[in-house]
């Protein structure tokens, strides 16, 4: 099914996609701009709605703080977020649309399955044993690897790096963001450092 959405998009507004994502039976919210196609992964403590709604409000101020303004968010049948979808709205001063039961968001499903093969390819050249936070950093990790190159969805006029797109950056400091392999797991010395 389609969803219609009739209005009048200015510039630096946005729809988000979002979905929750499950890798190794840890949950995210998986987010990504209808625009720019980019990706916003977060984990969550469990998929009840506090931790939910939580998670979606820091994302979409994040995006806030970048200077765009989310006008919709598009979201599948989960239950806290259709119980929920009043709250959002109010804390977030955006139009929440909910597919029916059964149907699911295309893009944020898309966007899970990139996520998932990404984390699968990295876990499979692992010559070491794994844990949960290893697995975490590498389930965010992806979303960041996604953000770094361009990749084959986007419409003819978004031909360009999700990263560039949404944050504004005029150019990749290939010695700050490349450092490493972005889905390489690495330790955050400054614990004020949240991952995107």
């Amino acid at each position: 099914p389609k969803l219609y959405k009739k209005c009048e998009i200015q510039q630096k507004e946005i729809a988000v996609c979002g979905d929750i994502l499950e890798v190794c039976d840890e949950y995210y919210l998986n987010m990504i701009t209808v625009y720019g196609r980019f990706t916003m992964t977060s984990m969550l403590n469990s998929k009840a709605a506090v931790d939910l709604v939580e998670k979606l409000v820091t994302t979409l101020q994040k995006l806030g703080s970048y200077g765009w303004i989310v006008k919709f968010l598009i979201f599948d049948s989960e239950g806290a977020m259709l119980s929920h979808k009043s709250e959002v709205e109010s804390r977030t001063q955006l139009k929440v649309y909910i597919y029916s039961h059964g149907n699911k968001v295309g893009l944020a499903e898309l966007n899970n399955r990139c996520v998932r093969e990404r984390v699968g390819t990295k876990f499979a050249t692992l010559d070491y044993d794994s844990n949960s936070l290893l697995m975490s950093w590498l389930a965010i990790g992806a979303g960041n690897a996604l953000n770094c190159s361009a990749r084959k969805m986007y419409d003819d006029d978004e031909k360009v790096v999700p990263r560039l797109s949404i944050l504004g950056e005029t150019t990749i400091d290939a010695n700050y963001h490349f450092a490493c392999s972005p889905t390489d797991a690495v330790e955050l010395i400054d614990d004020q450092v949240e991952p995107i």
